[in-house]
Protein backbone atom coordinates (compact mmCIF):
# COMPACT_ATOMS: atom_id res chain seq x y z
CA UNK A 1 0.00 0.00 0.00
CA UNK A 2 1.70 3.19 -0.87
CA UNK A 3 2.12 5.60 1.80
CA UNK A 4 0.56 3.21 4.01
CA UNK A 5 1.39 1.17 6.67
CA UNK A 6 0.62 -2.16 5.69
CA UNK A 7 -2.92 -3.38 6.29
CA UNK A 8 -3.71 -0.99 9.04
CA UNK A 9 -5.39 1.67 6.84
CA UNK A 10 -2.96 3.98 8.47
CA UNK A 11 -1.26 6.66 6.09
CA UNK A 12 0.77 9.30 7.15
CA UNK A 13 0.62 12.87 5.40
CA UNK A 14 4.14 13.28 5.10
CA UNK A 15 4.26 9.93 3.00
CA UNK A 16 2.15 11.16 0.13
CA UNK A 17 2.89 13.39 -2.20
CA UNK A 18 1.10 16.67 -3.55
CA UNK A 19 -1.46 15.53 -6.39
CA UNK A 20 -0.46 16.59 -10.02
CA UNK A 21 -3.22 19.52 -9.96
CA UNK A 22 -3.40 22.24 -12.31
CA UNK A 23 -4.98 25.90 -12.13
CA UNK A 24 -6.53 25.17 -15.50
CA UNK A 25 -8.91 22.76 -13.95
CA UNK A 26 -9.64 25.46 -11.28
CA UNK A 27 -6.37 24.08 -8.50
CA UNK A 28 -4.65 27.73 -7.90
CA UNK A 29 -1.62 27.74 -6.16
CA UNK A 30 -2.81 24.47 -3.93
CA UNK A 31 -1.25 21.48 -2.57
CA UNK A 32 -3.63 18.54 -1.97
CA UNK A 33 -2.94 15.04 -0.92
CA UNK A 34 -5.20 12.27 -1.12
CA UNK A 35 -4.73 10.33 2.09
CA UNK A 36 -7.10 7.76 2.27
CA UNK A 37 -8.54 6.52 -1.28
CA UNK A 38 -9.08 3.32 -2.83
CA UNK A 39 -5.65 3.11 -3.67
CA UNK A 40 -3.57 4.47 -0.96
CA UNK A 41 -6.03 2.58 1.98
CA UNK A 42 -8.35 0.47 0.29
CA UNK A 43 -11.33 2.86 0.60
CA UNK A 44 -14.89 2.18 -1.20
CA UNK A 45 -17.52 5.20 -0.02
CA UNK A 46 -14.47 7.50 1.03
CA UNK A 47 -11.72 10.11 0.07
CA UNK A 48 -9.38 11.69 2.74
CA UNK A 49 -7.60 14.41 1.95
CA UNK A 50 -5.50 17.24 3.45
CA UNK A 51 -4.92 20.60 1.73
CA UNK A 52 -2.97 23.69 2.80
CA UNK A 53 -3.56 27.17 0.64
CA UNK A 54 -0.92 29.79 0.80
CA UNK A 55 -1.63 33.65 0.87
CA UNK A 56 -3.54 33.70 -3.03
CA UNK A 57 -4.60 30.34 -3.78
CA UNK A 58 -8.14 29.20 -4.06
CA UNK A 59 -9.71 26.05 -5.49
CA UNK A 60 -12.19 27.85 -8.28
CA UNK A 61 -15.67 27.41 -8.79
CA UNK A 62 -15.89 23.33 -9.14
CA UNK A 63 -18.89 20.68 -8.72
CA UNK A 64 -18.56 17.33 -7.80
CA UNK A 65 -21.49 15.13 -9.43
CA UNK A 66 -21.43 12.00 -7.76
CA UNK A 67 -20.22 12.73 -4.41
CA UNK A 68 -21.05 15.37 -0.83
CA UNK A 69 -17.79 16.73 0.33
CA UNK A 70 -17.25 17.74 3.63
CA UNK A 71 -14.05 19.61 5.06
CA UNK A 72 -12.33 21.24 8.46
CA UNK A 73 -10.52 24.49 9.17
CA UNK A 74 -7.27 23.57 11.08
CA UNK A 75 -5.96 27.19 10.59
CA UNK A 76 -6.19 30.26 8.57
CA UNK A 77 -8.94 31.96 7.19
CA UNK A 78 -10.46 32.42 4.35
CA UNK A 79 -13.79 32.60 1.99
CA UNK A 80 -15.85 29.66 1.19
CA UNK A 81 -18.81 30.08 -1.58
CA UNK A 82 -21.51 28.19 -2.14
CA UNK A 83 -23.87 28.37 -4.94
CA UNK A 84 -24.04 31.92 -5.10
CA UNK A 85 -23.05 33.08 -1.58
CA UNK A 86 -19.26 33.30 0.29
CA UNK A 87 -18.76 33.42 3.70
CA UNK A 88 -16.42 34.16 5.99
CA UNK A 89 -14.51 30.71 7.48
CA UNK A 90 -11.70 30.08 9.51
CA UNK A 91 -10.17 27.50 12.52
CA UNK A 92 -13.39 25.00 13.79
CA UNK A 93 -15.39 25.43 11.01
CA UNK A 94 -16.91 22.56 9.62
CA UNK A 95 -18.23 22.94 5.75
CA UNK A 96 -21.08 20.26 3.75
CA UNK A 97 -21.43 20.89 0.47
CA UNK A 98 -23.89 18.28 -1.55
CA UNK A 99 -23.47 16.96 -4.45
CA UNK A 100 -23.92 18.62 -7.73
CA UNK A 101 -23.31 22.11 -5.79
CA UNK A 102 -21.08 24.36 -7.16
CA UNK A 103 -18.67 25.85 -4.43
CA UNK A 104 -15.10 27.30 -3.98
CA UNK A 105 -12.42 28.11 -1.25
CA UNK A 106 -9.67 31.21 -1.45
CA UNK A 107 -7.26 32.01 1.26
CA UNK A 108 -7.93 35.91 1.49
CA UNK A 109 -5.02 36.62 3.98
CA UNK A 110 -2.03 37.97 2.59
CA UNK A 111 0.44 36.33 4.85
CA UNK A 112 -0.79 33.35 6.24
CA UNK A 113 -1.67 29.75 4.80
CA UNK A 114 -5.48 28.43 5.17
CA UNK A 115 -4.98 24.54 6.27
CA UNK A 116 -7.38 22.27 6.01
CA UNK A 117 -8.62 18.66 5.92
CA UNK A 118 -12.03 17.19 4.14
CA UNK A 119 -12.93 14.17 2.67
CA UNK A 120 -15.28 13.45 -0.45
CA UNK A 121 -18.67 11.50 0.32
CA UNK A 122 -19.58 8.26 -1.74
CA UNK A 123 -16.39 8.33 -3.61
CA UNK A 124 -13.22 6.37 -3.15
CA UNK A 125 -11.23 9.25 -5.30
CA UNK A 126 -11.25 12.42 -6.98
CA UNK A 127 -11.95 11.17 -10.63
CA UNK A 128 -15.15 8.92 -8.57
CA UNK A 129 -16.53 12.58 -7.80
CA UNK A 130 -17.62 13.72 -10.92
CA UNK A 131 -15.56 16.50 -10.56
CA UNK A 132 -16.09 19.44 -13.15
CA UNK A 133 -14.33 22.85 -13.22
CA UNK A 134 -17.08 25.96 -13.65
CA UNK A 135 -14.97 28.67 -13.96
CA UNK A 136 -13.35 31.49 -11.98
CA UNK A 137 -14.64 32.66 -8.71
CA UNK A 138 -14.95 36.35 -10.59
CA UNK A 139 -15.41 40.06 -9.25
CA UNK A 140 -19.11 39.40 -9.01
CA UNK A 141 -18.19 37.74 -5.60
CA UNK A 142 -17.07 39.87 -2.88
CA UNK A 143 -15.27 39.16 0.27
CA UNK A 144 -16.70 38.71 3.62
Amino acid sequence: MAGGRGRTGVVNVAAVRPAPVRRRQGWRRMEIRFLITDRMAGARTVCWWRTLFPPGAAHEKHVHRKADEVFYIIRGRGAHGLRDREVAVGPGDACFIPRGTVHWLRNLDARRPIELVGAYVGAPNLRATGYRFVGPIGDAVRAP
